[in-house]
């Protein structure tokens, strides 16, 4: 097993944010990966996340993982920080992990989608974008 990190935020695709999992994050790196996700928000407005959850490891992310991802998620979405989040899942037993993150999520106020490649989920992002984009001038 593969030891817990902070998943990689590449930001390089504004106001795409690119969130790459490893086998697991620590429970006492969550808050971190939450701030540096309030850091960009903070810094340049709310995003679209594209997260590749496929590399996560069931039996070594636990309940108590997806519920501390789960709060952080809803107090960034609070804020308003997500326009989106496109999930990638490529390992069909990874999926059974975001179920159980959804059912934690207080929040539902913006569209979320899995898909099975990045250029799919980023081609789904890029025309949710463009939708917001759009609904702003109404």
């Amino acid at each position: 097993m593969g030891r817990a990190m902070i998943p990689a935020i590449d930001d390089t695709e504004w106001p795409i944010v690119r969130i790459t999992y490893g086998e697991t994050i620590g429970l006492n790196e969550i808050a971190e990966f939450a701030r540096r996700l309030d850091a960009i928000f903070t810094k340049r407005g709310p995003f679209m996340t594209v997260a590749d959850i496929s590399a996560l490891s069931v039996t070594a992310t636990t309940a108590l993982h997806r519920k501390r991802v789960a709060e952080e998620a809803d107090k960034l979405a609070s804020k308003g920080a997500f326009v989106g989040e496109a999930v990638i899942i490529r390992n069909p037993v990874v999926r059974v992990l975001y179920h159980g993150y959804t059912w934690l999520r207080t929040r539902d106020d913006y569209p979320r989608q899995t898909f099975a490649d990045w250029s799919t989920a980023r081609d789904w992002a890029r025309l949710l974008l463009k939708a917001d984009r759009i609904a702003a001038k109404l």
